[in-house]
């Protein structure tokens, strides 16, 4: 009976520290928020260039992606930490709830942590940075394997 007990498949164990999940949790993060931020400084709007006089001159795309990359640790830090707080809180129901619940849940509240982005962010911005939110929570963010039924 004692090897029955002992014998719980480890994907299923649910003894994993909140720590260490939030840790798992930041670096997915950061990996698809430079992912999404790449798009982001894709879609940027390329500024004026300075050297020129005339106003209608542009950027090269490569020279603005770039001013745009190198922009992206600003909103990373602010949204990242706020994002990690949110998970923070919410990280014990991880085990109480089902997989499905837990996601949809988490996707929703990660959503908040783009309040500062809401009134002077393009739209486009916006809507990346909302996809990121939606898609780390739908599939990045790690959680528990769920078995199937009589497997």
């Amino acid at each position: 009976m004692r090897a029955a007990v002992n014998s719980v498949d480890p994907l299923e164990r649910s003894d994993e520290s909140t720590l260490r999940w939030l840790v798992r949790c930041g670096i997915r993060y950061v990996i698809i928020f430079a992912l999404g931020w790449v798009l982001v400084a894709a879609t940027f709007d390329r500024p004026n260039d300075p050297t020129s006089l005339d106003f209608s001159v542009r950027l090269p795309f490569w020279e603005s992606f770039l001013r745009g990359l190198s922009g992206g640790w600003g909103p990373l830090l602010i949204e990242g930490w706020q994002s990690l707080v949110v998970l923070g809180f919410i990280a014990r129901h991880r085990h109480q709830e089902t997989v499905g619940s837990f996601r949809l849940r988490a996707g929703f509240l990660l959503l908040f942590p783009l309040w500062p982005y809401v009134i002077f962010t393009p739209l486009n911005m916006l809507l990346i940075l909302a996809g990121v939110q939606v898609l780390f929570a739908a599939l990045v963010m790690p959680l528990r394997k769920v078995s199937l039924p009589g497997s």
